[in-house]
Formats: structure tokens, sequence, C-alpha cells
């Protein structure tokens, strides 16, 4: 008799701590650390050459989105002469069987190429800043730039959201994290 409560409690308490909601599971877990852990191997193998000699390299987090979707990292190898922008998305995926799973992927822009998409969304935020701030969330806009698509929109007077949609992941961003990378990333490239 007990043997059989015991495999009772055992599958009730599977079932329950399978049961985590959502919100709880995605909140903050993807920190700038854990992408620049990741991105340093990213680098190492995606940007630069591979060489016998010893080869230093700079990879520095500047901003994480709030919802934890979206990191943005700088990448500086003044040996090779290769600096730019690597985008980190986390998202979470279902298999063809219907199982959750957590994934990540690198996006990298070279310098010239990252300031230009980071302007150009700065810019089109401003040129759209009345359009965007007729009303919360009703009114949005987007275009596609390479192979990221941006949907634009208000959630507030004044706080602008970005979505973006790249290889199948749905990344939410702040217009402020925005800024602050555009920022960070002319002042340090």
């Amino acid at each position: 008799m007990t043997f059989k409560i015991l495999i009772f409690f055992a599958i009730l308490c599977k079932n329950v701590a399978s049961q985590v909601p959502k919100a709880f599971v995605m909140g903050k877990i993807w920190s700038k650390e854990i992408s620049l852990y990741k991105a340093k191997v990213f680098v190492l193998n995606n940007v630069l050459d591979s060489t016998n000699d010893i080869v230093k390299f700079q990879v520095t987090p500047l901003a994480a989105s709030t919802s934890g979707e979206l990191t943005t990292l700088i990448y500086d190898c003044k040996q090779q002469n290769k600096i730019g922008l690597v985008l980190v998305f986390y998202g979470d995926y279902w298999n063809n069987s219907g199982v959750l799973y957590q994934g990540y992927s690198f996006k990298q822009y070279p310098k010239s190429k990252a300031i230009a998409l980071l302007e150009r969304l700065s810019k089109t935020i401003n040129e759209n800043y009345k359009y965007l701030n007729t009303d919360k969330d009703d009114f949005n806009i987007t275009y596609k730039e390479d192979d990221l698509t941006f949907v634009i929109y208000n959630v507030s007077l004044n706080q602008t959201k970005i979505r973006i949609f790249w290889n199948g992941f749905d990344a939410e961003w702040d217009a402020s994290s925005l800024y602050k990378t555009l920022q960070k990333i002319n002042d340090k490239l």
C-alpha cells in the first residue's frame, strides 16, 4: 500500500512541477552575462579568422531588453580589423511533437551595417512619432531590413516598443534600449 502511495505522490509532484507558468520561466532568464558567455564562442567561430597566433578580441554587452528576448553586444578585434554588433535572440520553441524548449541564435553585423541598421530604426521612430502617439498600441509601423522585420508601436504615451522577427524569433525591444545601443556603439566604435 505504501508503495502505491509513493508512486502516486511521485507522479503528482512531477505533474505539479511541470505546470510552471510561462512568465515565470522567461522572466529575466537570459542575462547580459549569459549572452556575453555565449557570444564569445559565436565571435570566435563565426567572425574571427582562425590562426595559430594569439588573437586579442573584445566582446562587450550593451543592452538587454526587459523581456529578456534580445541582447546586443559589440565585438572588436583590432588585429584582424573586425568590429561590429551581435544581436542575441532568445525564445521559446515547440518541436514537431509539441514539446516546448528554449533556443537562442546570433545575428551579426559589421560596423557600417550595424550603425546603418540602428540609425534607420531610430530615424523611423522619430519620423513617425506623431502617428505612433495617436493612440496606444493601435497605430503600428513596420518595415524589413535584411531578413529582420520590425513592428513599432507605443504601449503608452512615449513608451515605444519594437518587435523584431527573425528566423522564428519574436523579440520585443524598448526604444530606450535601441537608443542606448546606438549611443554606445557610436562611442565605442
